[in-house]
């Protein structure tokens, strides 16, 4: 099972809809297990302003560039280079209540794999797995340019 934990260093301005009356979406500055710090897309919103500073219990999927590997266009908060371990597929427990607006969002991902970068792990589409040609336990080197909030738990 994905033990993905973060500290929620911020929670940036939201999108707001007027119209709607809602909000769309937010940005969260958050510290991986290693003390990286990636942003992190948030467009349910969950609302995370309330626990700056605190770590939560999560579930990130990670997004990986179909480009070679380019350091000249690395941003280390919103499109790193990593290296990492290809886990495999991965299903995803019932511990975690993914809203239904997640679900649907991909609800043309039949399996979801699993990415682990030193002691965090992420999950990501088969379709970048397949880009890659990578085997189960195969290291590579990639770029993310995206990571988004899939649920959460408070960490008791």
């Amino acid at each position: 099972m994905i033990e993905l934990k973060v500290l929620i260093k911020k929670v940036g301005k939201s999108t707001f809809d007027p119209e709607t009356d809602e909000i769309s979406n937010f940005w969260i500055l958050g510290q991986l297990q290693n003390r990286r710090e990636i942003k992190i897309y948030d467009n349910l919103p969950f609302d995370l302003r309330d626990i700056e500073e605190q770590e939560i219990e999560c579930l990130l999927f990670m997004t990986l560039s179909g480009i070679p590997v380019d350091s000249t266009t690395e941003d280390k908060l919103e499109t790193p280079i990593l290296k990492g371990s290809y886990l495999g597929k991965y299903e995803i427990s019932d511990k975690w209540r993914i809203p239904e607006y997640i679900n649907w969002k991909y609800d043309h991902i039949k399996d979801f794999h699993a990415i682990q970068v030193e002691n965090d792990v992420f999950i990501v589409s088969p379709s970048d797995i397949e880009y890659y040609s990578l085997k189960k336990g195969e290291e590579f080197t990639f770029q993310a340019i995206e990571f988004e909030l899939l649920a959460w738990n408070p960490i008791k």
